[in-house]
């Protein structure tokens, strides 16, 4: 089953220069938004699409966004063996999440820098070029 990631964008997307350079995994979902939390609609397009077949098993926790209708809806059609995590305990397991995400975000970020640094000194290149020719040409 596909990992699911929730980015948070300022207008809700991913930027193409970012996604262009992803390589991300088959078993990994990519999504964001402006809030960088779960949606009803991220989540409930999640668990239509990814949990279709039988025998799977859904943990989750007692969020406040999987306790509305939508998605308790959702929740109770699938097909799935389901647990849930008792309130206060979703810290525990958290740890890993900022680990991964911190660590994913380091590279996309790192990746664009690097972009724009080169498209920088580029500019600089045809700067010079420019001016070199105009002083010639003086």
């Amino acid at each position: 089953m596909p990992a699911l990631l929730i980015f948070q964008e300022k207008n809700g997307q991913i930027p193409n220069l970012v996604r262009e350079r992803l390589n991300i995994p088959e078993n990994v979902i990519i999504k964001s938004n402006k809030s960088g939390y779960i949606s009803d609609q991220i989540l409930n397009d999640y668990l239509r699409t990814i949990l279709r077949r039988e025998n799977q098993l859904l943990i989750y926790d007692q969020a406040g966004s999987h306790k509305t209708i939508m998605i308790s809806n959702a929740i109770s059609d699938l097909d799935a063996t389901k647990i849930v995590i008792p309130g206060g305990c979703t810290k525990y397991l958290q740890p890993l999440d900022a680990l991964v995400i911190a660590n994913f975000k380091s590279k996309t970020t790192d990746s664009e820098s690097n972009s724009k640094q080169s498209r920088l000194k580029e500019d600089r290149k045809e700067l010079e070029t420019s001016k070199l020719l105009i002083a010639s040409n003086w």
